[in-house]
């Protein structure tokens, strides 16, 4: 099994932990720092139609919808989406599909609207599905359009010390010992982030960096990207229109 097989296969084995986690605030810096943080770099940008790429159990897609904002939801888990469904009660559209299928659906949507934010928040694990998520963005937002990703900082998650590019083991440490084998994760750069967006067809027009409560290192690393005008419309299977 390839590692990006593995990374869905470990999300399908532990949704329901992973779901039980969430409800009891097991993960202390989405507590205190990294929630208010993606929420923040949200409201800056005043959206009116938001996709929340890799939703999980919903807790986002809950905070949009008691903003008044219109939410649009996608993961690839059947029971993480159920869970999102039943967790914001009827509101929202919620879509179970890959990163690769999802322009696809919604563009085959008739009564979809133009959305003008598209966030993923801590959902961008892989190498090539990366890539098909933020090319799926491109082509779902409106000229205007922008994508916020957080995801955690390059700098504070290389513990072995080797800054390159490249998968490394994923943890559940911290957790509780319901959790079944840990998905691998593909590490990047700073700067093969800001590439990737570009050869998306994105620029990145802010960083943020969310400090833990003693300053001292950053939790997570935001990056708030605009589409660039001068690209021609991108498929979502790693290949330029």
């Amino acid at each position: 099994m390839d590692p990006e097989q593995q990374i869905l296969a470990a999300w399908q084995d532990n949704a329901q932990p992973w779901i039980e986690a969430i409800a009891a605030g097991d993960i202390r810096s989405r507590v205190e720092v990294t929630n208010q943080a993606i929420l923040d770099a949200i409201a800056s940008v005043h959206p009116h139609h938001v996709l929340d790429l890799g939703c999980g159990e919903g807790w986002l897609s809950e905070r949009l919808l008691d903003l008044g904002i219109d939410v649009l939801a996608s993961d690839a888990v059947p029971e993480l989406v159920q869970c999102a469904r039943q967790r914001c009660g009827g509101r929202g559209r919620f879509i179970e599909a890959s990163y690769a299928e999802l322009a696809q659906i919604v563009q085959s949507a008739a009564d979809s609207p133009l959305l003008d934010m598209a966030v993923a928040n801590f959902s961008l694990l892989g190498e090539h599905s990366t890539v098909q998520a933020i090319q799926a963005c491109y082509q779902l937002l409106a000229p205007q359009g922008v994508l916020v990703i957080q995801t955690l900082h390059p700098v504070v998650a290389c513990p072995d010390g080797r800054y390159i590019d490249g998968w490394r083991p994923g943890s559940w440490v911290g957790l509780s010992n319901r959790f079944a084998r840990a998905a691998p994760w593909y590490f990047r750069t700073l700067a093969s982030w800001i590439k990737t967006l570009a050869d998306c067809g994105f620029y990145c027009c802010e960083m943020r960096e969310p400090l833990d409560h003693q300053g001292a290192l950053p939790c997570s690393l935001i990056l708030v990207c605009k589409k660039r005008p001068d690209v021609p419309d991108l498929s979502v299977n790693g290949v330029a229109a």
